[in-house]
């Protein structure tokens, strides 16, 4: 079995000389694990009791605020839905949502069978800096 995100990496597991291999290769880094390995170091029991050690920093939350901020630089730039939903009397009742004026160019009610949804969305980099750091 293989997975393939193309051009960043690939994930195979395959069964070799008795034993269940996993490979990943990510960009030019290639490693191999036995999978009995993977499945047993999981199972094993950790160290319930966090130790820290003085003056160590704790982790930093992202806030709902900031979350909010960030998601706020993104711009929406394009978005059109096309709906068809074979039913020719539920169509005719929607048909009327083509001519509003806030879902004109955005929202096309058809009896051509056609469906699709299209968004593009736009950020810049210094956007995302900006509102990460404010």
């Amino acid at each position: 079995m293989s997975v393939c995100w193309a051009g960043i990496g690939t994930a195979d597991v395959w069964y070799s000389k008795g034993k269940w291999w996993l490979g990943v290769r990510i960009l030019l880094i290639r490693k191999q694990w036995p999978l009995e390995s993977i499945i047993t170091s999981a199972t094993r029991k950790r160290n319930t009791s966090p130790t820290r050690a003085k003056g160590a920093r704790t982790k930093k939350r992202i806030t709902a605020g900031k979350t909010l901020s960030l998601i706020r630089t993104f711009q929406v730039m394009q978005c059109q839905l096309a709906i068809d939903s074979n039913d020719v009397v539920l169509n005719a009742w929607m048909y009327g949502l083509n001519f509003l004026p806030d879902m004109r160019k955005h929202l096309y009610v058809n009896f051509q069978d056609i469906n699709f949804f299209t968004i593009t969305i736009r950020n810049k980099v210094w956007r995302l800096v900006y509102a990460w750091f404010k």
